[in-house]
């Protein structure tokens, strides 16, 4: 289960400060693979980052039961004088996590071979990708976030990492961020509708991907590259007039961790 309570987040810049979140509340139940959408600028990548660790609220909680990885293709710290061996060896201590068996599946799944004993400076972008990816599943999180970042079917080399990925959505929760319909469709079964710094939970995720439909045709919605939007109830108001049966609507706060039970709370100062 993730909680999040009163999430506020902005950013600030030159021009002064921008809104992401105000006061979001969310219940996700755990075990599941939950979709986010919403338009470019929404929070997608943002929540994501809240919740392990990556970007600290500006006040409200989060209470997450398990530990969160950090997406997909982001950089788990590795050392680029390092080889792939050595740096799984250091994130297994880490992690607190046996060594030696999180090195066997790891170079299992990164599939590099010799390569996993060189330093991982001289990689390529898919090599890198491959064992960053490799590190994050063998720590067996309780969660993982995907920002529209996937090992690409059909390429051999990550056979095994998409095989694991099947058996991860079975035995972890999992939070996909994308606006691309095919891909949340193909992996999640319910999903969360960001829009106007508000964030709204759908357990079944055809309504909801309606819902991101009615207010993303809606006339005069500031859109892609926009800096805020003018829209702030859109998505509660579609959510709640979709169907009179919805779970509540809930407003949608957390950390990167090895796999343990977190709860952070943030005061705006």
């Amino acid at each position: 289960m993730i909680r999040l309570r009163a999430l506020r987040k902005s950013f600030r810049d030159r021009q002064g400060t921008t809104p992401v979140f105000d006061a979001i509340n969310l219940d996700l139940p755990g075990g599941r693979c939950i979709g986010v959408i919403g338009d470019e600028g929404a929070g997608k990548s943002t929540l994501l980052k809240l919740l392990c660790g990556l970007e600290q609220a500006d006040s409200g909680s989060i209470d997450i039961d398990g530990g969160v990885a950090i997406p997909f293709g982001q950089n788990p710290g590795l050392t680029p004088q390092l080889s792939a061996r050595e740096n799984t060896t250091f994130a297994a201590r880490v992690f607190g996590l046996p060594t030696t068996a999180m090195v066997r599946k790891v170079e299992e799944l990164a599939n590099l071979g010799a390569q996993f004993d060189a330093e991982i400076g001289g990689y390529g972008r898919p090599q890198r990708l491959r064992l960053n990816i490799a590190i994050l599943m063998a720590a067996n999180f309780k969660w993982y976030l995907v920002d529209d970042q996937l090992p690409i079917k059909g390429n051999r080399q990550n056979e095994r990492l998409m095989l694991e990925f099947e058996a991860l959505k079975k035995r972890s929760g999992m939070l996909i961020a994308s606006t691309r319909f095919n891909l949340l469709r193909e992996h999640c079964d319910s999903v969360i509708v960001l829009g106007g710094r508000s964030a709204v939970f759908y357990d079944d995720l055809e309504q909801g991907l309606q819902v991101y439909r009615e207010v993303a045709a809606r006339p005069g919605r500031r859109r892609k590259g926009a800096k805020s939007m003018d829209d702030s109830d859109d998505v509660a108001e579609a959510g709640q007039s979709a169907t009179q049966t919805d779970r509540p609507a809930t407003r949608a706060h957390r950390r990167q961790s090895p796999p343990t039970g977190t709860t952070h709370g943030f005061d705006a100062s």
